[in-house]
């Protein structure tokens, strides 16, 4: 289900999360219509998240985007 009518949004995880690629992303993919976007990650994921990701798999989905703040920690070790 799309979420048309959100224009802002923040999420913040001070928890380390290892749900980035099967629950954070695909929420995102569902705001088309966002113009603030705020994310303060701290994850576990094998591969960093950098620009070309973001641009490609995040990013584009938000066609009306203006204000984008981040910080984005990615751990790449195993527990």
């Amino acid at each position: 289900n799309m979420l048309p009518n959100l224009t802002e949004f923040s999420l913040t995880s001070d928890s380390l999360t290892n749900h980035y690629d099967d629950q954070i992303q695909p929420l995102l993919r569902r705001m088309p219509n966002l113009k603030d976007l705020t994310l303060r990650l701290f994850m576990k994921r094998e591969r960093f998240i950098d620009g070309i990701h973001l641009d490609k798999q995040v990013l584009i989905h938000m066609p009306k985007l203006s204000s984008f703040k981040f910080h984005i920690l990615c751990n790449n070790f195993h527990f």
